[in-house]
């Protein structure tokens, strides 16, 4: 509380001087209430702040559901670094995960437009069913470990009904997420040039094997 105004001070009164909590408008402050300044809790709109009320601004812990959150706990939003393993992820980095805007055309995407991509239920005949019954589709239990399956073993693959939180199930109830059994044609099919050769590519092994059984059981007898 040195009196002399010629020193910096702790509640030093002379507006000249820079103060620990100086009432000044024109200094920069700790908890100023001036609206010019950058503050903590600085309750300006136009400002950026910590838990800004102002649904323009992006804020930590906007509690406006129009905007991108961090942390928001509605899981009808999509998050940025929401730490609940059953929600989709942005930027996710596991390749064993449904991912946003994943440009390797082997996962399966959220609002693919692009129709060589495999569809889950496509009610449309000229596109990969599931079940389809035409051996030179893509099936469900298809047993080709390159293809993308229903209840494939390999955990590499997108599962249907896998019980681990972290994957994206089947059957979710949630209608905020990405279902199975999605009924609209313009979501993902498959690419029936690879596919074909994939499965070509399976049937001539089995032959083979085929043969080569027949011939065993052959000379055996």
């Amino acid at each position: 509380m040195d009196t002399n105004p010629t020193h910096l001070m702790v509640m030093d009164t002379n507006p000249t001087h820079l103060m620990v909590m100086d009432t000044n408008p024109a200094h920069l402050m700790v908890m100023d209430n001036n609206p010019a300044h950058l503050m903590v809790m600085d309750t300006n709109p136009a400002h950026l702040m910590v838990m800004d009320t102002n649904p323009t601004h992006l804020m930590v812990m906007d509690t406006n559901p129009t905007h991108l959150m961090v942390m928001d706990t509605n899981p009808t939003h999509l998050m940025v670094m929401d730490t609940n393993p059953a929600h989709l992820m942005v930027m996710d980095t596991n390749p064993t995960h449904l991912m946003v805007m994943d440009t390797n055309p082997t996962h399966l995407m959220v609002m693919d437009t692009n129709p060589a991509h495999l569809m889950v239920m496509d009610t449309n005949p000229t596109h990969l069913m599931v079940m389809d019954t035409n051996p030179t589709h893509l099936m469900v239990m298809d047993t080709n470990p390159t293809h993308l399956m229903v209840m494939d073993a390999n955990p590499t693959h997108l599962m249907v009904m896998d019980t681990n939180p972290a994957h994206l199930m089947v059957m979710d109830t949630n209608p905020a997420h990405l279902m199975v059994m999605d009924t609209n044609p313009a979501h993902l099919m498959a690419n029936w040039s690879t596919l074909d050769g994939g499965r070509d590519g399976g049937r001539r092994e089995k032959e083979s094997e085929g043969q080569k059984g027949g011939k065993q059981d052959k000379d055996s007898g």
